[in-house]
């Protein structure tokens, strides 16, 4: 497009109209807008999925399951078209401006009130038929909201869980815990909140608001160790009321109500288990769980999902990520086996707050040797293409440069993660740095302001600044991450 909109007249109020609505369903936000924060982030998070946020301009768009997780916190449908008589967001069906309104009736409690009164029915659905139903695609358009009356379950024993004074959780992430327990019951669905931000403690405080048994699956054993010493950290819980249930650690918690962090390969793993190991998974399918606690949730396939939910007998689940997207394409499937997003936090806004780092990312691209180009380009190399543009030689001296000029001019501390085993052990090796992977024996030990003053790799300490990892650990920031991708 070449036409000049530069000389276009604004309206005399354009100020308190930052929104524009389009037929396709996509709305744009301008983010510099005084109204941005009181009126209009909450409600189009709460509405629609984010396309892109960048600084100035947001874009979102209005699809089913948006709109499913809209009515899931208590939006009604004239909430969302034309709230209170028109005076309010008005969605057409042609591209314009969304007028703007009385956003103060856009709370939480003056929607609970105007909220009317329904006939209710209850009855009982097998498990099973609950992830078959909520996964067909002809059942999309009738979603099943669940939400778990915890405080009149006098059925499963009460957790004696509490939060220690010195946890408190930030605005965003008691905005995050008001959308999961709006309307006094704990409803299931997502919360996403960037790297950083305090996933952990979001998930510890909604187990301590329904103090029930809590079930939390983490991805690997070393985040198992982490959700447990979380739990320790910021809740009242005893040692022995926190159980970890890993190939090396198999606890049990003492009395009637505790806490289990156990990966979801444990949980859906299906070939001969020992039999302490098929007793305490006996137990978890017996066990009715207030909470299903899932960390991670973009990165675990959909079926082990489906297993996981099919062994396991939950009131409420809680699923917390960094970023709602998958590899297999079936990022849609969370909102019927897990629930809606609840709630989704923008990372520039909570850097502006000075509640994350200013994060600065740069893309350094490096082209293939000519040696290494030519063997690529081989028919009969056509298995070995991915190892060629791994080790690309140009790649490594990107990283060994960088390394380097960060750790002797600016003393800066590193972690270079890489995807590929063979490329991690090789640059290790090179280098001279600790590798970190599955099967490193990493101890840390954490204070209570979860700093990593000692960090040990297979019994040694690391004194280096720099290290290899495969994957990601709760400790000391580093000043420096470099990302070794495996992409051609």
């Amino acid at each position: 497009m070449n036409t000049d909109f530069s000389k276009l007249e604004l309206k005399p109020d354009h100020v308190n109209r930052p929104l524009w609505a389009c037929a396709d369903g996509r709305i744009f936000l301008e983010t510099y807008s005084p109204l941005y924060k009181q009126a209009y982030y909450d409600f189009l998070i709460a509405i629609a999925e984010p396309v892109c946020r960048p600084e100035s301009m947001h874009e979102y768009n209005l699809t089913p399951h948006s709109l499913y997780a809209a009515v899931s916190v208590g939006l009604e449908t004239e909430t969302i078209i034309s709230p209170y008589g028109g005076d309010g967001f008005t969605i057409g069906k042609t591209s314009g401006e969304l007028e703007a309104g009385p956003w103060e009736l856009l709370n939480a409690a003056e929607l609970a009130a105007a909220a009317q009164e329904k006939e209710t029915h209850s009855f009982e659905i097998d498990p099973a038929q609950i992830v078959k139903q909520r996964c067909l695609p002809s059942e999309l358009n009738y979603p099943m909201l669940e939400e778990y009356d915890f405080r009149n379950d006098n059925v499963n024993p009460d957790l004696d869980m509490e939060l220690k004074p010195h946890a408190q959780p930030r605005p965003y992430q008691e905005k995050s815990l008001s959308k999961m327990f709006g309307n006094g019951r704990a409803r299931s669905g997502i919360i996403v909140l960037p790297c950083g931000a305090g996933k952990s403690l979001v998930g510890v405080s909604a187990a301590a608001r329904i103090k029930k048994s809590c079930l939390c699956l983490a991805t690997n054993a070393v985040s198992v160790d982490q959700w447990a010493f979380q739990f320790k950290l910021w809740s009242t819980l005893r040692d022995d009321q926190i159980c970890r249930f890993t190939s090396d650690s198999k606890e049990r918690f003492r009395g009637n109500a505790g806490v289990v962090v156990t990966t979801y390969n444990m949980v859906a793993f299906g070939g001969k288990r020992s039999e302490e190991s098929e007793k305490i998974i006996e137990e978890m399918r017996n066990r009715e769980w207030g909470l299903l606690l899932m960390d991670g949730v973009h990165v675990v396939p959909a079926q082990m999902f489906r297993k996981v939910i099919s062994i396991t007998k939950s009131h409420c689940k809680l699923g917390l990520t960094a970023t709602l997207v998958r590899e297999d394409e079936k990022i849609t499937d969370l909102n019927f086996l897990i629930g809606p997003k609840l709630y989704e936090a923008n990372w520039l806004d909570l850097v502006k707050g000075g509640f994350i780092a200013n994060v600065q990312c740069a893309e350094v691209w490096c082209p293939m040797t000519k040696e290494f180009f030519a063997e690529y380009l081989k028919k009969e190399n056509s298995k070995k293409k991915q190892a060629l543009y791994v080790m690309n030689p140009n790649k490594f001296r990107a990283c060994e440069f960088l390394i380097r000029f960060h750790e002797q001019q600016r003393g800066d501390e590193i972690i270079v993660f890489a995807d590929n085993l063979f490329a991690l052990a090789e640059y290790a090796m090179k280098l001279r740095k600790p590798m970190i992977y599955g099967a490193t024996r990493l101890v840390m030990i954490l204070s209570n302001d979860n700093v990593t003053p000692t960090a040990r790799v297979n019994g040694a300490p690391i004194s280096a600044r720099s290290a290899m990892g495969s994957i990601s650990c709760t400790g000391r920031s580093p000043t420096i991450i470099l990302f070794q991708v495996k992409h051609a």
